[in-house]
């Protein structure tokens, strides 16, 4: 799979959701007390959210994995499938499947309120390379994980 390719891809989804996000008004401030601000996915309180994952292996040898914070997690789930339609993807409450990845693109911020982990996988379609990859997620930006095989 070309360079190209994918990063038309990236920017069908980041503006399918903007143009989303754009239509709905700014969340309210979480309470004090270390609350997770509604509307908002903060990194660091990820643990305990929903995954969602958008299956682009058919298409791109990728997935994208979302945590899903609390507030308008309807309309921002919503959001996520039809960004993953998209591209012929499909968006399930599940994690990434971890077999025959090669690398990863961590924290990908395509939102303000919303970050993914992209996972890349050996072989067709898209016969990715570990230099092709960091490049790749060089210009997301996100943080680059190489994996053994």
């Amino acid at each position: 799979m070309n360079l190209k390719k994918y990063c038309l891809a990236a920017l069908v989804i980041f503006n399918a959701t903007f143009h989303a996000q754009a239509q709905t008004q700014e969340p309210a401030p979480a309470p004090a007390g270390g609350t997770v601000q509604l509307g908002r996915l903060l990194r660091d309180s990820v643990t305990d959210l929903p995954i969602y994952a958008c299956d682009l292996r058919q298409q791109f040898n990728q997935c994208r994995q979302y945590a899903v914070g609390p507030g308008n997690a309807e309309l921002r789930i919503k959001e996520l499938s039809d960004a993953c339609g998209t591209l012929e993807g499909k968006l399930s409450q599940t994690a990434c499947p971890q077999t025959q990845v090669i690398a990863q693109c961590k924290d990908v911020r395509f939102r303000r309120d919303a970050v993914y982990d992209a996972y890349y996988y050996e072989g067709a379609p898209s016969d990715w390379t570990v230099e092709k990859l960091q490049e790749v997620c060089k210009h997301l930006p996100g943080e680059f994980v190489a994996h053994g095989r």
